[in-house]
């Protein structure tokens, strides 16, 4: 979720086949919002934003570490230590377990991470306190 009066490192990439629907299917937890500014002929822009309505205080929905892990692999490859310490900064809800399914992931695209990228997750989960449930 975002931090109030904080700002995030992003990217754009092209939705495959200009294919918005199937994105939206995938991205179903969040609402998309065009960025009209950065839209140019090549390429529509928009912003996915977790939806108001699924951000509850009393929800204690996992995160699941696999899907943790690629997140700052692609902070990490794109933006450098910086990047990755500019997302945990500028991001709250941790407070919600994090569900370790590293060793088998449900995340459907899933990646392997490098000893750099595991330590900066496994580095944060400790210096955070974030209470991590091993999958059963």
């Amino acid at each position: 979720m975002p931090k109030q009066g904080s700002a995030i490192q992003g990217m754009k990439a092209k939705v495959p086949n200009a294919n918005w629907s199937a994105l939206d299917k995938r991205e179903f937890a969040y609402d998309r919002t065009p960025i009209t500014h950065l839209n140019s002929s090549e390429m529509d822009v928009a912003l996915y934003r977790v939806k108001p309505d699924l951000i509850k205080k009393e929800d204690t929905s996992s995160i699941l570490l696999s899907y943790l892990d690629v997140v700052i692999q692609g902070y990490h490859q794109n933006f450098g230590i910086e990047g990755v310490k500019g997302f945990f900064k500028s991001t709250i809800g941790w407070d919600r377990p994090i569900l370790d399914d590293r060793s088998c992931p449900i995340y459907p695209r899933h990646q392997t991470l490098s000893k750099i990228e595991q330590g900066l997750v496994d580095d944060w989960i400790i210096s955070s306190s974030a209470m991590v449930k091993q999958l059963m």
